[in-house]
């Protein structure tokens, strides 16, 4: 028998694709699995949806990050700029790493700042548009390049993410 879509399944899976007798689909085991947190949030920055990696990442507990502010996880300084960058985004998502050539930083419950690196990548859903972030932590990279080396950040976290913008509710990759 069937079982019904959970809201989570609803919000990444339009019920176009997911056929009656599929086993719910995988989305959630994929971004489970990822190794960087993973944040997805809405057009109005509502964070919908995060991995287990997040709460680790940031201190929080799940339901502490559910329906919040993304700019929950961003310091104060940078909170009223991002604002405008996540319009702009939204006006033209496409998969991209955050902040080019910039030094991003989060903000974990504790108060405690650290370097991030951070990919995006929109996700269709039946409800819209939604922006999915894969975010690591980068203090250690930064600690052992010291302060004046530059790198080039995001392969891994743009890979992943483009993965996880491409899975199909059955399982399978779209083209």
């Amino acid at each position: 028998m069937r079982r019904g879509h959970s809201p989570i399944e609803r919000l990444v899976c339009a019920p176009s694709t997911c056929c009656e007798d599929q086993n719910p689909p995988t989305f959630r085991e994929l971004l489970e699995s990822a190794p960087d947190a993973m944040v997805i949030v809405n057009q109005a920055g509502e964070i919908v949806l995060i991995n287990s990696q997040t709460e680790k990442l940031f201190g929080y507990d799940r339901e502490d990050l559910l329906g919040h502010s993304v700019e929950r996880l961003i310091p104060a300084r940078f909170q009223d700029g991002h604002l405008d960058h996540r319009a702009a985004y939204f006006s033209d998502p496409r998969v991209r790493p955050m902040g080019a050539g910039l030094e991003l930083y989060a903000i974990r419950k504790d108060g405690h700042e650290f370097p991030v690196e951070i990919s995006l990548s929109p996700l269709k859903t039946a409800e819209g548009v939604l922006v999915t972030a894969a975010i690591r932590d980068i203090s250690e990279r930064k600690r052992v390049e010291g302060p004046d080396s530059q790198v080039e950040f995001g392969t891994a976290g743009q890979r992943s993410v483009a993965i996880v913008a491409r899975l199909h509710c059955g399982g399978d990759l779209l083209h």
